[in-house]
């Protein structure tokens, strides 16, 4: 259920293609442009013997490396849908 927050009216989807193009672009950059600054985050944490710390920066990681592969995911979508129209 990819729309379930959307049924119970917590968010409302983009309206328009365009702008369901933009936030994935704007999810896209955030993610790519914060997550090498996050893995150098774990390098040094994991180096200076804090395992805490790599292992909170790795989950964030995660959710960063979650949310670059969903917008990829949308705009690819968006792309095959578009061409089925042609």
């Amino acid at each position: 259920m990819p729309w379930a927050l959307f049924a119970y009216g917590r968010s409302k989807p983009p309206k328009t293609p365009l702008r369901r193009a933009l936030w994935a672009c704007a999810l896209l950059l955030f993610c790519g442009v914060l997550l090498p600054f996050v893995i150098a985050g774990i390098v040094e944490q994991w180096a200076s013997s804090e395992i805490l710390g790599g292992l909170l920066m790795a989950w964030l990681a995660g959710l960063l490396a979650f949310g670059a592969g969903a917008a990829v995911y949308t705009l690819l979508r968006m792309v095959r849908e578009r061409r089925k129209r042609s």
